[in-house]
């Protein structure tokens, strides 16, 4: 199937990213699992900012389209945000750096993303406050 970023509408680009989302978080879940020491029963990955206590129950569509509902956006935010989430999986991935992208983190790099990716390729965005809501 063909992606045309100037003609797809910006729902079915959200549907899309957050299937690639969902694949990556589980990978990358998949991975730290394959790393885990029999022995061990905790989380091998440090602890940042961007992780969260719980893993947040909405799910990332629906999390993604809330953003979209909220501070409309084009497709090349959203192609940026998969660019961004690509280049950080693949530098800790070169680094073996012990931070990963999954369940407790995808969200706030998401809209971490979003935001950046907003103010880089919109003439017109949202203030930091209007994205935290």
């Amino acid at each position: 199937m063909a992606f045309n970023l100037a003609s797809t509408p910006v729902q079915e680009t959200v549907r899309f990213v957050s299937a690639y989302l969902d694949n990556a978080t589980q990978c990358s879940r998949a991975l730290e699992l394959q790393a885990l020491d029999p022995q061990a029963h905790e989380r091998q990955t440090s602890l940042t900012l961007f992780h969260a206590r719980s893993v947040p129950t909405i799910d990332l569509e629906t999390y993604i389209s809330r953003i979209l509902k909220y501070c409309p956006c084009q497709n090349e935010v959203f192609l940026a945000l998969i660019v961004y989430m690509q280049q950080l999986i693949d530098r800790c991935g070169r680094r073996r750096a012990p931070f990963t992208v999954d369940a407790y983190s995808i969200h706030r790099l998401v809209i971490t993303a979003v935001t950046i990716g907003s103010k880089w390729f919109s003439d017109v965005f949202f203030t930091n406050s209007r994205y935290a809501k």
